[in-house]
């Protein structure tokens, strides 16, 4: 198994390149408030993907956790202000082989508790952007999914045509503050995203396409995005290419991540 990016199928080479400079036009202060609203945003994501599949997470001072194996491709903890203790949260998981820990300052060292860095990534942010969909082009068509069959299409997609899992389960079309983007082309869900919306940012995850036009379909579901829940930064994360496409559709650099990993010693 291939631990991703919140259960993205996009891929990258490991980011080693050094931390970003301040975003042009953003203010110290304003980055890192953006910052700590995407950290936040992420968690909440991750408890709310947690929820459906019938685990309870829980916040403490500097992290949330949960106590038992969250769903694939999902950290067991994610880190909500720097500084945050390794063996406090490691204490509040199953840390055993396995384990994966979102160390959203990279500012921790898991390696004495036999963990290695999966992968590094950048926060990304971008002010409030067009809602048209007209640059993309105009095909595919850009909707959002509502039922439950629909959803099972757009999670076969995303796996690249492969079964669905059910890692995206129907509740996710009940909750006011989710968005299942998809991009549909003579019927059939050829790219989306996810868009999920906390009180300050809008956060963009999941981005796929099958047809290799990664920046119409950034651009597009950054529209969607926007138009759905108007007036809040969007933000996400990303690497390598993905992070390359990203910044062409106007996000910028806020700070850098890591995801450690426990493999197994067999």
């Amino acid at each position: 198994m291939t631990w991703g990016v919140e259960a993205r199928r996009t891929s990258g080479r490991r980011d080693r390149s050094p931390d970003p400079a301040p975003a042009a036009g953003l203010a110290f202060d304003v980055m890192q408030n953006i910052l700590s609203e995407a950290v936040l945003n992420n968690a909440r994501w991750c408890d709310a993907m947690c929820r459906l599949h019938g685990l309870e997470g829980r916040s403490r001072a500097g992290w949330w956790s949960v106590p038992r194996r969250p769903p694939t491709f999902y950290p067991d903890a994610v880190t909500l202000e720097p500084g945050a203790s390794a063996a406090s949260i490691l204490g509040s998981v199953d840390a055993s082989a396995g384990c994966a820990v979102k160390d959203s300052y990279a500012d921790l060292d898991l390696s004495p508790f036999g963990f290695r860095v999966l992968f590094e990534a950048r926060w990304i942010a971008r002010d409030p952007g067009p809602t048209s969909t007209s640059r993309a082009g105009g095909k595919p068509r850009w909707t959002e999914v509502n039922d439950a069959d629909h959803l099972i299409s757009w999670e076969r997609a995303w796996a690249d045509d492969e079964p669905p899992s059910g890692l995206f389960r129907a509740g996710l079309l009940d909750d006011p503050d989710v968005a299942m983007i998809a991009g549909v082309r003579e019927g059939a869900i050829v790219a989306g995203a996810i868009a999920f919306r906390t009180a300050s940012v809008i956060a963009l995850t999941n981005v796929f396409t099958m047809e290799g036009e990664l920046d119409a379909t950034w651009r597009a579901c950054s529209a969607v995005a926007s138009n759905r829940f108007p007036g809040h930064p969007l933000v996400g994360y990303e690497r390598g290419p993905a992070l390359d496409v990203a910044e062409r559709q106007g996000f910028r650099q806020i700070g850098p991540l890591r995801v450690w990993y426990k493999p197994d010693p067999a």
